[in-house]
């Protein structure tokens, strides 16, 4: 039998406000709902992670799927860009902008996905 992968949170989603400011009101609903609901705090502990698991996924895949999008986006962009740079030189420090960007979310999309 194949062991079960385990889940961690990944710390560096509690940089993100976006991720850390709805899962502490996760956390908080999950405490005000189930208090002193549980006969053993193991058992509290393990319903707790699953919440916990539950959001984390969810916001990963929303996020991942934004970024995956904005990716598309500024790829368009490049391409348009570098087709016109043909004709105007002076769009390459436009160019030069979006590809920093595509870079950005670039880096920000694998450390999210490949872990």
């Amino acid at each position: 039998m194949a062991a079960i992968p385990s889940w961690r949170l990944q710390i560096s989603h509690l940089d993100d406000p976006t991720f850390k400011g709805p899962l502490g009101e996760v956390i908080g609903e999950y405490f005000r709902i189930n208090q002193d609901t549980a006969q053993h705090t193991n058992t509290e502990w393990e319903a707790f992670k699953v919440v916990v698991r539950e959001f984390s996924v969810g916001q990963a895949v929303g996020l991942s799927s934004s970024l995956e999008h904005e990716l598309t986006g500024l790829e368009n962009n490049i391409l348009a860009l570098e087709r016109e740079l043909q004709m105007d030189p002076l769009i390459r420090p436009r160019l030069a902008a979006e590809r920093e960007k595509h870079a950005t979310v670039a880096e920000r999309f694998r450390a999210l996905t490949y872990r």
